[in-house]
């Protein structure tokens, strides 16, 4: 009997034909072949390191592009990751499509699908990922309409289409919606509302349109049609202020709630009221780099907040307050192998990615918690036994993330998003080949 859902998914294979029923057989294989992971109870990181292909142990920046293909910046070259392999994009020299230099630790995708590189010391580059060139704009000192420093901090789109740029000495750069004219933005010790810091470390927008700037020395509020800032601080004597100046990474996870690292652990602020919460602070000593240090911010499909910090990954409930911190352990290999986190992003199937310092990339999929957790509650109803599943895939269809795996008894599709699942009994094909299903 067919399932409608099920036939809506795959249209092609239904049908009487025993040959079609081999096909979809062979997809299924395919699906197990080309698992996320394999399955295990205790699995949690998998490791993609230069062994592998990566062009350089540290990761600064990760995205994902229009066609799923996986990219990561780095201080040796532009890496693309398409499942399998790395390829490694670098300058070649006498080729001016090619990258401007090899530091290309900060990437962004905008609307349009390119790939904006912001090197450290060769300026800003604009890279077609599919015709696989780039469009280079440098700074000149003659040249008003140049961006400010070649050396580039960071990266946002805001919805106007227009691309800022933050960079380590020369301020905050706006590239309008035609990527032709640029306004630079600086730092007026004669004017309190003028940029407070001319390294710029992260940017965002609100619901307001307003945009947030994360400086070396305090957070920005830049206004877009007045070009004012306004500044806020550390102050010793204030609990509802900053905990440090020196803030880094930023991140919107509602409408009202920016989060805003620093090098002496996070803020919650409420955008409205402009209450602060601190979280990890300490008495500063002093601009140090430490543990409790924070360079990234995700929120997670869960709405968790994964704060990236130098030593390991601090995972918060907004909502309760509640948080444990993950690091590395020595005894296992499939904890973080590095402390310090320097990025991560959660792909359209729900893959967490982390950069780290030292040993290239994490890989965590959240999917596995949620399959460990339904072998136990379902295992009955289904006859599941974690032991019989020996992989699994993941996809996205119509907005629903899918879980497919089989085993001795048939194929299973488990909808993350409703704690659903659909069973398709099945039979061996022929006792050689009880590892092979195919449905009818």
């Amino acid at each position: 009997m067919q399932h409608p859902k099920y036939k809506d998914m795959f249209p092609y294979f239904y049908s009487n034909s025993r040959q079609k029923s081999y096909l979809l057989f062979a997809i299924i294989l395919l699906f197990c072949v080309n698992a996320l992971y394999g399955f295990s109870e205790n699995q949690r990181f998998t490791h993609l390191t230069v062994k592998d292909g990566l062009s350089n142990s540290t990761v600064y920046s990760i995205l994902q592009d229009d066609e799923g293909f996986m990219w990561f910046g780095t201080p040796n070259g532009l890496n693309k990751f398409d499942g399998y392999n790395f390829t490694s994009y670098k300058n070649i020299p006498g080729d001016s499509t090619s990258l401007s230099s090899d530091n290309a630790g900060n990437i962004y995708k905008d609307h349009r699908g390119v790939i904006w590189v912001g090197q450290w010391g060769g300026g800003l580059d604009a890279f077609d990922p599919v015709t696989l060139t780039a469009r280079h704009y440098l700074h000149d000192p003659d040249n008003p309409n140049s961006i400010s420093d070649n050396r580039v901090q960071t990266l946002f789109e805001d919805s106007a289409g227009d691309l800022w740029l933050g960079t380590f000495s020369g301020g905050l750069n706006r590239l309008d919606k035609n990527r032709i004219n640029i306004t630079i933005f600086k730092n007026n010790p004669q004017d309190d509302n003028s940029l407070s810091d001319n390294r710029v470390w992260a940017i965002t927008e609100d619901k307001n349109h307003n945009l947030w700037i994360a400086t070396s020395s305090g957070l920005n509020r830049l206004n877009p049609k007045t070009n004012k800032f306004d500044r806020f601080f550390h102050d010793p004597q204030n609990t509802n202020s900053l905990n440090d100046n020196a803030t880094r990474a930023l991140l919107f996870s509602n409408d009202s709630t920016l989060w805003v690292a620093t090098i002496e652990g996070f803020n919650r602020i409420n955008i409205n009221s402009l209450k602060i919460d601190r979280y990890l602070y300490q008495q500063s000593t002093g601009y140090r780099y430490n543990d409790n240090s924070i360079n990234a911010f995700l929120q997670d499909n869960e709405n968790n907040i994964w704060v990236c910090t130098a030593k390991g990954i601090i995972i918060l409930n907004p909502q309760t307050n509640k948080s444990y911190r993950i690091t590395h352990l020595v005894n296992d290999d499939e904890s973080l192998n590095d402390n310090e986190i320097r990025s991560i992003y959660q792909d359209s199937s729900g893959i967490i990615w982390i950069g780290t310092k030292n040993k290239g990339i994490n890989k965590y999929n959240p999917a596995l918690k949620k399959f460990t957790n339904l072998v136990t509650k379902k295992s009955e109803k289904f006859r599941l036994k974690s032991e019989d599943v020996k992989v699994i895939s993941g996809l996205r269809y119509n907005g629903k993330q899918l879980l497919l795996f089989s085993n001795v008894f048939g194929f299973y599709i488990y909808n993350l998003n409703t704690d659903d699942i659909k069973f398709f009994p099945a039979k061996t094909i022929e006792p050689s080949e009880k590892r092979g299903l195919y449905f009818r």
